[in-house]
């Protein structure tokens, strides 16, 4: 690859950076506490959602990885390859309406949240947090879509 790093890489190092600001935004935190009795009381909050965050692309960049655990449907071998083709095809059409039905609602969602402030920064829409689902998932169902396309024509690993 040139000097471009891939779609996957960069979800990666973004996970990698908020799990670094989690780690030092929790320590800080306890120091803090035991020092002076306060704390960050506003990093509750950002670190819910940060955990959030790291979690849904953490999820987004296993699916290109294509390192989500997997129900294997063991056909019998007497079956035609036409056979074969259909439910895989089927498959990943389930995976491909789930993961849009995802996007959908969670994007409704976060329509309804997106008003509404942290507890303790105001400033910050709840939005924040909750966009990393439909997010996510359109990253996921990119992935799904790449992964059927190459399992249809014969390039996958067919899983």
């Amino acid at each position: 690859m040139s000097g471009r790093q891939s779609p996957t890489r960069l979800i990666e190092h973004a996970v990698a950076v908020m799990l670094v600001l989690l780690l030092i935004g929790g320590m800080a935190n306890i120091v803090l506490r035991l020092t002076d009795g306060g704390g960050l009381i506003w990093f509750n909050d950002l670190s819910r959602y940060l955990l959030v965050w790291a979690t849904f692309l953490g999820a987004a960049a296993a699916s290109f990885h294509r390192a989500h655990i997997t129900v294997n449907e063991q056909l019998p071998e007497g079956l035609p390859p036409s056979v074969r083709r259909i439910a895989q095809l089927l498959r990943h059409l389930v995976v491909i309406l789930f993961l849009a039905v995802v996007i959908h609602e969670g994007a409704r969602l976060t329509a309804q949240v997106s008003r509404q402030g942290f507890l303790t920064v105001r400033w910050l829409s709840l939005g924040f947090g909750y966009v990393a689902l439909p997010l996510s998932a359109l990253l996921m169902l990119i992935a799904a879509v790449l992964w059927a396309i190459r399992d249809l024509r014969g390039d996958g690993a067919g899983r």
